[in-house]
């Protein structure tokens, strides 16, 4: 296998050992499964990329508001109420990336704790993938369709 090539099965893999990983913690007594269920249930009603939505959403309708989302994001996104602070789901420092008609922005977590969950919820596999974050900066138009931010926008990083 070569260097960022992985298995066909590597989603289907690593789903069964994060089950399997969450059966040992329960049958240890580390967890139980309604912490499970709790958190899996915050991450369907409380934060996911329906609140990133919401965020742009109104900055597109609100220019004070898109205002404060480039000046102070922390500031705009306690505004709306969002789960952030003391989530343990690093929430609790974002900096907003204003797009331009001339800039388009493109984020690239370079280490492995950086997503933003309460505005994005969990992150695609493929985001803290290697070879996406190896090949996303120096080509952002020759990066699987499937991963540009802005699939068809022929302008993004030109």
């Amino acid at each position: 296998m070569q260097r960022f090539e992985y298995s066909k099965d590597r989603e289907t893999a690593n789903a069964a050992r994060a089950r399997a990983l969450e059966a040992l913690l329960i049958e240890k007594g580390v967890i139980t499964s309604d912490t499970v269920d709790k958190i899996m249930a915050i991450f369907a009603t409380e934060m996911g990329p329906f609140n990133g939505a919401k965020l742009v959403a109104k900055a597109w309708v609100d220019p004070a508001f898109k205002q404060l989302l480039a000046e102070d994001t922390m500031a705009a996104v306690e505004k709306m109420n969002f789960v952030t602070k003391g989530a343990g789901a690093e929430g609790e420092h974002m900096r907003a990336a204003i797009n331009t008609p001339e800039v388009h922005n493109l984020i690239i977590c370079t280490l492995c704790s950086c997503y933003p969950w309460p505005v994005l919820g969990l992150p695609p596999y493929w985001y803290k993938d290697p070879s996406f974050r190896a090949r996303a900066p120096e080509s952002t138009q020759r990066i699987r369709p499937e991963h540009r931010p802005l699939q068809g926008d022929q302008n993004l990083g030109q």
